[in-house]
């Protein structure tokens, strides 16, 4: 687990994550695990699936649509 949150609220179709909390550390090495398997891999869609997870782990704030 990366992380908990005290409070989400779902309004419409987003997801608002609220008193989020984790390790920088712990999504670091995430990021970099998620960089390694992206290199490594040879399905162009792998790549982009992958791609999307990093980049959500590179923001400070997400909105995920449900």
């Amino acid at each position: 687990m990366l992380g908990s949150c005290r409070e989400v609220r779902i309004i419409g179709c987003r997801m608002v994550v609220i008193g989020g909390s984790g390790s920088q550390e712990d999504i670091e090495k995430r990021r970099q695990q998620l960089l390694t398997t992206i290199k490594g891999s040879k399905s162009n869609f792998q790549k982009k699936l992958l791609c999307g997870r990093f980049a959500e782990l590179s923001r400070r704030a997400a909105i995920y649509k449900v």
